[in-house]
This record gives C-alpha cells, structure tokens and sequence, in this order.
C-alpha cells in the first residue's frame, strides 16, 4: 500500500515540475522575441489573456405563434448550424 501512495506522489512532483517548466519556457521564449520591456509585458499579458467567446446576433426574430412549421423548422436549422 505504501508503494501505491510513493508511486502516486512521485507521479505528482513530476506533472508538478513539467508543468512550471513549461511555464518558465514560455517566459524564456518571451523574453527573446521581446526587444524591450515594454513587448516582453505585453507578450506576458498576451499569453494570460482567455480568448473570447464570439456571440451571434440574429434580428430575424418572430414571435413562434407567427411561425408556420417551415419557418420554425428553418430557425432551429439555422440555430444548430451556428
């Protein structure tokens, strides 16, 4: 059992490091394509910044009682494909 809990813990040290030396050449690598202090902030905040979401705006919209079946069949088409 101790082998078990030895084996799991060695596992997490090395997930531990790999994981801040990636972070710690990612840094590196900032740092040489930076030319100056001011590039190599904005890379770091460029790297910490989470994409965003992009969000589709339809003005085609209806009330469903207005709908015929083909056009709320083509709505919920249009809906699934975006």
């Amino acid at each position: 059992m101790i082998e078990v809990i030895v084996i799991l813990s060695l596992l997490t040290l090395i997930g531990v490091q790999e994981y801040y030396n990636r972070k710690e050449r990612n840094r590196l690598t900032n740092a040489l394509m930076s030319k100056n202090l001011a590039d190599f902030r904005a890379l770091q905040w460029d790297d910490k910044k989470k994409p965003e979401k992009k969000v589709v705006e339809t003005n085609d919209t209806a009330p469903l009682s207005q709908l015929s079946d083909q056009d709320f069949e083509k709505h919920i088409a249009k809906i699934n494909k975006g």
